[in-house]
């Protein structure tokens, strides 16, 4: 089979013949059909060049397969993909929250430490698959995105925010965007959406509901008593953290590479304003299912969140060097693997 693979000494990711992995009891061999390009694939695509050691040594010199968005069938049937697994015994994993394991040893990402989706097949156990009631090709298309769009839900549920709440939303990545599209679908009226890409606001826009904001705007005024910072930078964090209100709560899935975390200044802000700041890191498999019935009865459109559609022997050229440009081609990018 064909599958692609960072090169970390060659600086390049590279579609080539690998060996077919093995079904074994427990774990399905999964067709791949579509998987979806993550911010997480692309932070790694960066810095190819000038691999850290922290990135050589989760990677060794030749990656494993990337991508964790993956949909595809197993014997014809149609199933999205958990990617995230644990040791399967302590109690975020009985619950079905393996990104929450006990047991960092026995913690591991399909598309990360294990073989993922930008590859003709993928083994996956039995219970991280999600059958779909649809299995048209654009069905499954949409399908990959309930994979992000599962994170934004745990987002949501780790903040509780009231229907009637101020809401903020800082990044207008595909996480960002979705959160923004379930806030309004929702009924959630006071939501605000504050991005920093012209082409990416106006897919927010499409929502048709809430406020759609550049960060030159005058949001200063935009105070909210549930903040969610979805883009990975230092700025973005200060600014989410400044405009959350007193007694309010903000989610962060944005991980910060650089800058300062969380000053004094913040500090004292954060105890004198009885403000509330949660991690949050991946979903549950209830929360995946909840994502894709979203997704499959239409109360979310995705539709406007696929950028492009690249065939998986293009997809360094056509899907990740677009995306890490200057100006970045707005939308979801899925890899359609050949049939």
């Amino acid at each position: 089979m064909i599958g692609a693979r960072y090169h970390l000494d060659a600086g390049a990711l590279v579609v080539e013949e690998l060996p077919m992995p093995k079904a074994r009891p427990g774990v399905a061999l999964l067709k791949v059909r579509y998987c979806g390009i993550c911010g997480s694939d692309l932070t790694r695509y960066r810095r190819l060049s000038n691999p850290p050691e922290t990135m050589r040594k989760l990677l060794g010199s030749i990656s494993p397969v990337p991508g964790h968005e993956i949909c595809g069938t197993v014997d014809g049937s149609p199933f999205l993909v958990h990617p995230q697994l644990g040791c399967g015994e302590c109690p975020p994993c009985r619950s079905g929250h393996w990104g929450g394991c006990l047991h960092s040893d026995q913690s591991a990402l399909i598309g990360l430490q294990l073989d993922g989706g930008l590859a003709e097949y993928v083994a996956v156990p039995f219970d991280h698959l999600v059958p779909l009631s649809k299995s048209g090709d654009e069905d499954m298309m949409k399908a990959v995105l309930a994979e992000p769009l599962a994170v934004a839900l745990h987002m949501l549920h780790q903040s509780e925010p009231a229907i009637d709440d101020t809401v903020v939303v800082i990044g207008d990545g595909p996480i960002g965007l979705l959160l923004f599209y379930l806030l309004v679908r929702l009924g959630y009226e006071k939501t605000t959406l504050i991005g920093r890409h012209e082409k990416k606001m106006a897919i927010a826009r499409q929502a048709n509901g809430g406020r759609v904001l550049a960060e030159e705007d005058n949001i200063e005024k935009c105070t909210a008593l549930r903040v969610f910072h979805t883009a990975g930078s230092q700025a973005a964090f200060d600014l989410g953290f400044n405009l959350l209100e007193h007694g309010g709560r903000m989610v962060t899935i944005g991980y910060l590479y650089e800058g300062k975390g969380l000053d004094p200044v913040a500090f004292n802000a954060l105890i004198r304003g009885e403000k509330r700041l949660y991690g949050c890191y991946t979903y549950s498999i209830g929360e995946m299912r909840e994502a894709l019935r979203l997704i499959e009865d239409d109360t979310i459109d995705v539709t406007p969140l696929i950028g492009r559609v690249v065939p998986l022997e293009k997809c360094a050229k056509d899907g990740f060097d677009p995306l890490t440009a200057s100006d970045p081609q707005p939308g979801k990018v899925l890899v359609r693997v050949p049939s």
